[in-house]
């Protein structure tokens, strides 16, 4: 009887530190949200390593869970992309990327995937690497998957996502490179997101918006794909 009660204390006393390890990430969490919705990217950054460092360490039950997981790299790469604005360093962008990357494979959320594909497009931009269209490729996947997810409802979110898109594909087309097939694809890609906007009333602002790019390339059809300059 008696090794039977110290078996179960010891059983019970073994769970109180992953149920407190548990808390603090749970907490940490928390701060993560708070920081980031107050637009404290550099808090919100160092409570998600914070968190990745007790997971390395100490590997309890809630690092496991791909929901906290999937959250903790996401606002993590969120924060590291608005640091990114300010530092303009390829190495901090590459390290959004990377945790965006890793937040998709835990949990393949569409939203993720977009502004992973995103970032993909900006770094190729910085590293003046358009010949390299997988960011356009990819962030449109994204696109679609929320649309799909969204019961094929146009939304407004959606809507500010295309418009992003569009205006990244843009910075591929110019200059427009000779017989260079990404140029032509980032144009294509323009129309089929202008295509897409069709599909919902949107504001005047954006109206004027699409009409701009729709006039742009539809325009210059014949000329870009001879690889001409106007």
């Amino acid at each position: 009887m008696k090794i039977a009660k110290i078996i179960l204390i010891a059983t019970v006393l073994s769970y109180i530190p992953n149920s407190l390890s548990g808390q603090v990430i749970h907490d940490l969490l928390t701060k993560v949200k708070t920081k980031f919705e107050a637009k404290k990217y550099y808090e919100s950054l160092n409570y998600c390593q914070q968190i990745i460092d007790i997971c390395n360490h100490e590997p309890e039950s809630e690092c496991w869970f791909t929901n906290i997981m999937r959250n903790v790299y996401r606002y993590k790469g969120l924060s590291e992309f608005e640091i990114y604005k300010n530092e303009l360093t390829v190495k901090r962008l590459s390290s959004s990327i990377h945790s965006l990357e890793i937040s998709y494979n835990l949990y393949c959320d569409a939203e993720i995937l977009y502004m992973y594909g995103y970032l993909l497009a900006v770094k190729a931009i910085l590293l003046k690497n358009t010949s390299s269209v997988k960011g356009l490729v990819t962030a449109w996947t994204g696109i679609l998957e929320l649309y799909g997810y969204n019961n094929w409802v146009v939304t407004k979110e959606l809507i500010d996502n295309i418009k992003d898109y569009i205006k990244i594909a843009d910075k591929f087309t110019t200059p427009i490179p000779s017989k260079h097939y990404s140029g032509n694809f980032a144009r294509y890609m323009i129309l089929i997101a202008c295509k897409l906007a069709d599909k919902t009333q949107v504001s005047n602002e954006d109206k004027k918006f699409f009409k701009k790019y729709r006039k742009k390339y539809k325009k210059n059809d014949l000329n870009r794909l001879l690889g001409k300059n106007n």
